[in-house]
């Protein structure tokens, strides 16, 4: 109708009001493709009239077997326009789900709920929040579309939810917990841990990207680790070196110096430094 009416009112755009009665009954007077019958008569069952239509009035006539047939008339035509919309509906439906899967979950599974901005307002203000929440257990079943969750409280929202906002909660491999599982066969929990740096086959659950975290937090600390050990090593290192450089000067100057002293003239300062010298190269293992 708003295509009708544009193309209608032109360029003066103030003149709607005016057109818009005309636009109206052009589109109730109309025959819809999945109907085949106009909105006025789906109604009232029978089309106004137009001038096209004048005639000179036929004599009164009119008899409640007439009144009769038209409501037998009028319900019978409600039945058809029902069948067609059906059947309409129907062919929309298969054709929209092809190549789709139907998703049917069972009281007892776990699924994502996928969080609306009109349901959930005050958890989707900014759109880097996350658009989905906890695993929530499915209560009932109420058809094939709308399923009761287990909320725990955590919303005051009703807890039926539509098919289309669910989504298995799938572990995958990763269903073991390293807290309960601390070690298995042929591997350990800093292998299993590292093996989650690499993209994991299958969906992202919560648990999955919270043990890729866990990963590669480890793997930064380990790498941490190992270059602080090769500082501290270098830093023991360099040091070693430099205390062997000094007890190597200090005992050079002590050799020399009892060197000097065995030219002496064996004086009584002279036997006094060379006890001092003696006692040094003792404290040092030097005989």
């Amino acid at each position: 109708m708003g295509a009708l009416l544009r193309s209608l009112i032109s360029k003066n755009l103030k003149s709607w009001e005016e057109t818009l009665p005309f636009v109206e009954l052009a589109y109730n007077r109309t025959i819809h493709s999945t109907t085949h019958c106009s909105p006025f008569e789906v109604m009232y069952g029978f089309n106004p009239l137009t001038p096209l239509d004048l005639s000179p009035l036929p004599p009164n006539m009119f008899t409640s077997d007439a009144a009769s047939s038209r409501v037998e008339y009028i319900k019978t035509l409600h039945k058809e326009i029902k069948e067609r919309i059906e059947k309409k509906n129907q062919k929309l439906v298969t054709r929209k789900n092809q190549g789709r899967k139907e998703l049917i979950f069972k009281p007892g599974d776990w699924v994502w709920v996928h969080l609306r901005k009109e349901r959930f307002p005050d958890q989707r203000k900014s759109k880097l929040q996350q658009r989905g929440d906890d695993p929530f257990q499915v209560l009932e079943r109420v058809n094939n579309n709308a399923y009761k969750l287990d909320l725990r409280g955590k919303y005051n929202v009703s807890s039926t939810f539509n098919v289309a906002d669910l989504t298995l909660f799938d572990v995958g491999n990763e269903d073991l917990d390293l807290r309960t599982n601390p070690s298995k066969e042929r591997g350990d929990d800093v292998d299993s841990l590292n093996n989650l740096l690499h993209v994991p086959e299958g969906s992202i659950t919560k648990r999955k990207a919270k043990k890729i975290q866990e990963a590669f937090t480890l793997h930064v600390q380990k790498l941490a680790n190992a270059q602080r050990e090769t500082k501290n090593f270098e830093l023991k290192f360099l040091y070693n070196v430099s205390s062997a450089s000094q007890e190597e000067h200090r005992v050079k100057m002590a050799r020399e110096k009892l060197c000097n002293l065995e030219d002496g003239t064996g004086n009584e300062k002279s036997v006094q430094n060379c006890e001092e010298v003696a006692i040094q190269l003792a404290s040092l293992g030097i005989s």
